[in-house]
């Protein structure tokens, strides 16, 4: 199963206390600087994220 980036940074970054910014960046040799977070409080997503249901084999 792939995960669609955007909507999981999305979902784990819109659950109060899951992320944590660490205020520091990580700079790849090109590209936009990338924010890094550590894990916080919250050890749970709510709603969860849901695998899509099985399509039915015809």
């Amino acid at each position: 199963m792939r995960l669609d980036r955007r909507n999981f940074h999305r979902k784990v970054s819109g659950v109060d206390g899951f992320l944590v910014p660490t205020g520091d960046r990580r700079t790849p040799p090109t590209g936009r600087p990338a924010l890094l977070y550590r894990r916080g409080r919250t050890g749970t997503l709510h709603p969860a994220i849901l695998r899509p249901s099985p399509q039915p084999a015809t």
